[in-house]
Order: C-alpha cells, then sequence, then structure tokens
C-alpha cells in the first residue's frame, strides 16, 4: 500500500511537527522493520516542499543508517539510500504549499439513479406502507474531498429523493434488469 498520499493529506493541512506526531501515532503498530520507510516517505514530502525541519531530518539520517545495515532483502537498494541520504542533507528547494490529494476513485457519477430498499422495520413508521419497497436517489453532484485515514475522509454525495422523469426513463429498465439479476452496472460510465 502507498501511504505517500494519506503522508501528504495530513502534511496539507497541519504543521511538519504535529503532522510527524500525528502520522507516527497512526502507524505505531507498525514493525520497527518497517518504521523505517515511513521516515523516509515522511522526509521526501517535506524536502521536496522545503519545510524539512532539523528534528525531522534528523530521524530521517537515522532512519538512513538503519536502511544500511539491512541486508539486501530491504525496500530500497543501496543506490536509493545513498541518492536519499544526499537529497535530504542538501539544501532545500523554496518553501511551497502542499496541496491536498483528492479522492480520484468514486462508486457512483453525477446523473446516477441510486435505489435503497427500505427494510430495517425500526426506521420505517407504521402508519406509512413502505417496508421493503425502494426509494430512488439521483446523484447530483459528487464533492471529492481530502484523503487521510490519518485524520480521516469523506466523500459527499448530494442526492435529491426527486429525480427526474428523464432520468427515471433512462435508467428504470436498467434498474429492472439488476434487480432481476442482470449484471449491468446501473451507472452511464
Amino acid at each position: 500500500m502507498d501511504i505517500k498520499p494519506e503522508v501528504q493529506a495530513v502534511f496539507s493541512m497541519i504543521t511538519p511537527e504535529e503532522g510527524t506526531e500525528k502520522i507516527l501515532s497512526f502507524y505505531k503498530d507498525i514493525n520497527e522493520d518497517e518504521k523505517y520507510v515511513l521516515w523516509f516517505v515522511i522526509g521526501d514530502i517535506l524536502w521536496d516542499h522545503g519545510i524539512l525541519n532539523e528534528d525531522i531530518r534528523n530521524n530521517v539520517n537515522k532512519a538512513i543508517e538503519y536502511a544500511e545495515t539491512l541486508d539486501k532483502d530491504c525496500c530500497y537498494s543501496s543506490e536509493t539510500i545513498a541518492e536519499f541520504k544526499k537529497k535530504v542533507n542538501s539544501a532545500q528547494p523554496q518553501s511551497k504549499k502542499i496541496r491536498r490529494p483528492k479522492v480520484t476513485h468514486s462508486e457512483w457519477n453525477e446523473g446516477d439513479l441510486l435505489a435503497y430498499r427500505l427494510v430495517n422495520p425500526k426506521f420505517i413508521p407504521e402508519k406509512y406502507d413502505i417496508y421493503g419497497k425502494y426509494m430512488l436517489f439521483h446523484v447530483v453532484s459528487v464533492w471529492r474531498l481530502d484523503v487521510s485515514r490519518i485524520l480521516g475522509s469523506a466523500l459527499v454525495y448530494a442526492v435529491t429523493s426527486e429525480p427526474s422523469a428523464r432520468t427515471l426513463r433512462a435508467t428504470l429498465p436498467r434498474l429492472e434488469s439488476h434487480l432481476h439479476g442482470s449484471q449491468e452496472p446501473l451507472s452511464k460510465k
């Protein structure tokens, strides 16, 4: 798993010191043999953005020293480790803002019609005869927000429970076939 987007998202929202603390706390249970990779990611991101401070640089250098002692089964070749060591100990580029990574994959697209079956009697008042029936939602927009398991993330869908007649005409045949076992996706992808 690539942790770089998550770590970058953290540093885009809080200071390098706070971010490093939160990242290390989040990954506190990782194996010591893998922790150096985390320091490499932290050091690489902060150096690339010109905000690697001396305390964090010292920890990155300790991780580099540790990686140099590992056998050849390590994640990085000795050449890559040497290049990284040279990089983090050289002059940094001018400080620049870290941009927040965005979600690039979404289960639904604008215009999709979602069918939600009402099957939990606890949430359905008895006066309504809707148990087992479907409620339709029309996705009118998708907002892609920050990605980070460390600080939390979200994909927010704006939906309306009143899809237009045109959307219903276009989607209901696919919905009908899907409910009867068709594998055709409901979205217009």
